[in-house]
This record gives structure tokens, sequence and C-alpha cells, in this order.
């Protein structure tokens, strides 16, 4: 269904119902970011809020009557006369202004070396937990994708979710070095973690496994640090018998459109 090369691919642009994700190659690397969605943003906690009852009470207000009177303003014939102005003559010199040689020298600037160097800049800014080494585990996933099972032939894009995908599951976007574009849909659960699922530009609904869907619905916590290990520790190999996205019992290397005829 699916086939591409890790190392052709430039960034990878994930929509689900958790946020926008953008992954970047950075060298032998990878940059990422993450616009959350307002349900995934971290609350404020409660007790941080200023408490109703440290708000001044409204007795506190100064009473209007203790205003300054109007009376008590200074009366206009009090104000100084003009002619007490200082005169213009007392005006300071211009040669009593600091000498432009009184100026601090050029060379008392602080050095360009001490300027924070730039690899001290955080490389995920606004995500530090990303790790970049789980993006090749996902690549991984893609690297051959073949169907996990066929949509039935009453299964449309409305009723398997693909018509909103972002919304239902979620959408991936693999950008390559030569410029194509591999965009691959996933909408609504058809049996357990697999996912009904159908290429952007394309008209054939199939299934791929949970662990394919679960890259594309997943939430940030899936692509920082220590969420490998995590995936090891469930045990167990996600890929299954045959390789990534095979229909159970397939022999290895068949075609699984075969299995439709």
């Amino acid at each position: 269904m699916l086939e591409l090369k890790e190392a052709d691919v430039a960034s990878i642009e994930i929509e689900n119902p958790h946020g926008k994700f953008t992954f970047t190659r950075d060298g032998e690397s990878w940059a990422g970011a993450v616009v959350r969605t307002a349900a995934e943003e971290p609350k404020k906690p409660e007790g941080d809020k200023k408490a109703e009852g440290d708000k001044k009470p409204e007795g506190d207000k100064k009473p209007e009557g203790d205003k300054k009177a109007e009376g008590d303003k200074k009366p206009e014939g009090d104000k100084k006369p003009e002619g007490d102005k200082k005169p213009e003559g007392d005006k300071k010199p211009e040669g009593d202004k600091k000498a432009e040689g009184d100026k601090k020298p050029e060379g008392d600037k602080k050095p360009e070396g001490d300027k924070k160097a730039e690899g001290d800049k955080p490389k995920n800014p606004g995500w530090e937990e990303f790790d970049g080494k789980n993006v090749e585990t996902m690549l991984g996933a893609f690297r051959k994708l073949n169907a996990h099972d066929f949509g039935a032939k009453e299964d449309t894009a409305e009723t398997t979710g693909l018509e909103t995908a972002a919304k239902e599951g979620g959408t991936i976007t693999f950008k390559m070095k030569d410029g194509k574009e591999i965009k691959l849909l996933v909408g609504k659960k058809q049996k357990g973690s697999a996912r009904f699922a159908k290429q952007a530009d394309g008209d054939l609904i199939f299934v791929v496994a949970g662990f394919v869907a679960d890259w594309i619905t997943a939430q940030p916590s899936k692509f920082e640090k220590g969420a490998a290990k995590d995936d090891d520790d469930a045990g167990g190999d996600p890929h299954g018998p045959g390789g990534p996205g095979m229909i159970p019992g397939m022999p290895p290397g068949m075609d699984p459109e075969m299995m439709e005829e």
C-alpha cells in the first residue's frame, strides 16, 4: 500500500485531535514542534488563582467627601510671575558640554565572543521533552506498509470517518526530498485498535494495524523521551508475523491486494 525510504524523507506532518506535529530532518537527527489543542494544553492549577476573599472590600474605597475641595486650589494670583523666570543668558554654554573625546572608546564594548553561544539555545523550544529517536522508530512502521484488512463494499469515506480524518483519527504527510508528498488518512476503528485508512489521492479503503494507526493518532507524549522504553516494556512484536501491517496468515512477500481477489 505504501513504501518509502527513511533517508528520502525531509519532513513529516501529523494532524489529529491532540494537535499538529511537525518533524524536520536535522542532520542525522530530527527536530520537532507541536501545536497542542486547547484540551491538551497544561492546565494552570486552581490554587494559583487569586482568592476571591483577597479582593479589596468595596467599603475601603475613599469616600467622595475626602476629595480635596475645589476652594483649596491655589489661587491664580499665587502663580510665579513671568519675570522670575531664569534669564536665557544663564543657560550653560555649549562649550561646557561633555567633550566628544570623553565618550567611552569603542574598544570598551563587550566582545562578540561574550554573547550567549548559539548552541545554548534549546533545540526544540516549547517541546524540550521531544526525542527525535521516536521519529526514526515511527518511520520503520511505514517503510513498507501493507494492508491489515480491507473495507467492505458498504464502507464509505463518510461512514469510516475518513472524510473527517483529522477529527476521527488523524492524517500523516511525508514530504520527500524530491518534493513529492505522500498523505495517509486514518479514520474510525474497525476492529480492536485497527483503523480504516486510505491515501489522500486514492479511493481504496483499507485497514491499518493498531501499531501503525497509533503513530498517526498519537498524543505528544509518544514522541517524548522515555516513550520508546515504555513501548518496549509492553512486550511482544508489534509487527506480528509477516512484517509491518500484514494481514494475519498472509504468506510473507505476498501482495495483500491479491487477498481481495
